[in-house]
């Protein structure tokens, strides 16, 4: 039997979807499909299903007729024929309404502090090349070396000027905004008054924690090499993803919580597909013959990575 037609079978059987959608799979939608903004939520205890229906892709032809006229002439032509005018409803394959119980506490922040810093002396061309010279001996000769050079230079700078955590470093953040030295060295120089505001928030529970219902509206994808053609696969996911979204009156959050992902999608695949080295994972202190080890590290990667555009990977057995 095709992976795609047992993996519909599982989704449809009470013990083997629980099976295939367990807490820590359930743990892993929750944190794609909600935010939270005034709570504090634990891990997914256990995931339940309301309905669970197939969504079968339509490509029903439609009736179209034309009549075809010549202007220096009487002579008429008319033309029927079958044709698919609309592409597919829905490229899913299953559509599930789950709810997912996980202990949820209300959250209240404050600010307890708040300091201002000047850095309009950030940009000083003088103070960027002297830290290229302090640590590499002399400036670049090319031009554009130099330029890439001054544009880290910058940003070690403004690292050093900021505390910022591992999960989203500042240096990051201004790379993939994808500036160049002079682009970023004009923001912060005059006319513009570069501050760094410095805020201490402190978060204290309202009440006690209690399990709460997350409701979910999700769509599944059942994909037998998704690694394939990756980008072309997450480009119809997504696409499926919003048809759904734009059709269906959605769940609301729980107080406390903000959605991030309107309608989150399952993309079920084999395991061994995970076997492909060219996955991105940290396989720090991972015996390269752990299989089941390596398998793990990778799908934690793809997990987080998809995670930005509301995916969630499972991989089945």
């Amino acid at each position: 039997m095709r992976f795609r037609d047992r993996a519909l079978l599982r989704l449809l059987d009470t013990d083997e979807r629980a099976a295939l959608l367990t807490a820590q799979v359930g743990d892993r939608l929750l944190q794609t499909a909600f935010v939270p903004q005034e709570a504090t939520v634990g891990p997914v205890t256990a995931v339940v299903t309301r309905q669970v229906s197939l969504m079968p892709t339509s490509r029903t032809p439609q009736p179209l007729e034309a009549h075809l006229y010549d202007v220096q002439s009487t002579h008429q032509w008319r033309l029927t024929a079958q044709l698919p005018l609309t592409g597919p409803t829905v490229a899913a394959d299953a559509r599930l309404d789950l709810t997912l119980l996980a202990s949820r506490a209300g959250v209240q922040t404050s600010v307890t502090e708040v300091s201002v810093g000047d850095l309009g002396d950030i940009a000083a061309l003088e103070a960027v090349d002297a830290r290229i010279v302090a640590e590499d001996g002399s400036l670049p000769a090319e031009a554009q070396a130099l330029a890439e050079r001054r544009l880290t230079s910058l940003v070690d700078l403004l690292e050093d000027r900021f505390e910022t955590s591992g999960e989203a470093p500042l240096g990051n953040l201004l790379r993939r905004r994808g500036l160049t030295f002079e682009e970023l060295r004009a923001g912060l120089s005059t006319p513009h008054n570069p501050l760094r505001l410095r805020l201490k928030l402190i978060e204290d529970a309202t009440k006690p924690a209690t399990e709460t219902a997350f409701k979910v509206l999700c769509v599944a994808f059942v994909i037998d090499g998704p690694l394939d053609d990756l980008a072309s696969r997450l480009a119809e996911i997504q696409l499926g993803m919003a048809r759904v979204a734009a059709s269906v009156e959605l769940p609301q959050p729980p107080p406390g919580m903000a959605v991030r992902t309107a309608t989150p999608a399952l993309l079920l695949f084999p395991g061994t597909a995970l076997d492909d080295g060219d996955l991105p994972a940290d396989a720090t202190g991972i015996d390269p013959s752990d299989t089941a080890r390596l398998r793990a590290a990778r799908l934690t990667e793809l997990t987080i990575r998809l995670r930005q555009i509301g995916i969630v990977p499972v991989a089945v057995a």
